[in-house]
Order: C-alpha cells, then sequence, then structure tokens
C-alpha cells in the first residue's frame, strides 16, 4: 500500500567460514512496536507533568518506608531539595509523639493493600521555621504482579487553614 514501516534487519552468513557463499537477511516489521514505545514515551511524559504541576505534594516510599521519590510541591513543603530525601526515612519527618501512629497506619497500607488517610500529621523538617500540619491520603503501589512495592503518598497542607480557622476562634470568643 505503499505505507513507510520501522524494520528490523538481521543478516546470517550462509556460511561462517566462507562469507563468499553469501549472505541471508530478514527483515521484520517493527512498526506496531514502535508505536507502542512512542505511546508509552507520552504516557509517562504527560503523567510527570500531572504530577510536577499539582500543587499537592505527592511522593513515593519504598516498603521500608524510604523515600523514592517525590514531587516539587512536596519538595516545597518540607522546604529541601528532594535529593536530599531520596533514601532516607519518612519517618525523619514525623514528630517524635507522632511516629508510632503514623508507623502503625503505614504499615497496615502495606499489609492490608487498603488507602488511609492521616488527617492532621505534623510534618517536621530541619528547614522548615515550624512544623506543617497537613492531611495524607496513603495507596499501595503495586508490580505487575500485584505484589506490593511500596506507598504513595498524597499530601495536602491544612496548616494555613487550620491557622485561620483559630483565629476566627479566638476573636469570635
Amino acid at each position: 500500500n505503499g505505507d513507510i514501516i520501522d524494520v528490523l534487519l538481521s543478516s546470517t552468513p550462509i556460511d561462517p567460514r566462507d562469507l563468499s557463499k553469501g549472505v541471508t537477511f530478514s527483515a521484520f516489521d517493527i512498526t506496531a512496536r514502535k508505536k507502542t514505545q512512542k505511546e508509552l514515551a507520552d504516557s509517562e511524559e504527560r503523567y510527570r507533568i500531572i504530577v510536577e504541576s499539582s500543587s499537592n505534594g505527592i511522593f513515593t516510599l519504598s516498603t521500608t518506608h524510604d523515600f523514592t521519590s517525590m514531587n516539587a510541591a512536596f519538595e516545597s513543603l518540607i522546604g529541601q531539595d528532594r535529593d536530599n530525601w531520596i533514601d532516607q526515612s519518612f519517618f525523619d519527618l514525623i514528630p517524635p509523639d507522632h511516629k508510632k501512629k503514623t508507623q502503625i497506619i503505614l504499615e497496615q497500607v502495606l499489609d492490608r493493600q487498603e488507602d488511609t488517610i492521616i488527617e492532621a500529621l505534623n510534618i517536621v523538617s530541619p528547614a522548615l521555621e515550624k512544623h506543617k500540619i497537613c492531611e495524607i491520603k496513603l495507596k499501595p503501589k503495586f508490580d505487575d504482579t500485584h505484589q506490593i512495592i511500596g506507598v504513595v503518598g498524597f499530601v495536602k497542607d491544612l496548616t494555613e487553614t487550620i491557622e485561620a480557622q483559630e483565629t476566627v476562634r479566638r476573636v469570635e470568643t
């Protein structure tokens, strides 16, 4: 039909000891594979743009609770460069009085494979002047065989909202 296609060429000598006897060539149509690879790359780029453009923080953790990735909004929330946090423990951001409860919730996500929301969790970071109050939704992250390989977290900073509510309460009383 005259369409241009992508091919993978393979050549094999008829007699490897005597190349003068000739070579056979095989051509494999890889047009569909190339199209699928482009669609996957395009999809990954759209996903990356969505995650990086989100005003809410997004992070991933390993099954050992270490950060494996985070978006710009989460990086801004904790006030430090994300490269400093990759492979660092999620619990390094949690105040001591909240660690036990947070660990139990995180283990429930990993064990029960259920989404969980942690409301009004305090987050501290050496770069922050004060703690942040956040809502964090945790979802298990699965591989192709449906085995849990970590956790995805979605973070909403509630600090300003809660502070505004407290100010209104003080003014009203």
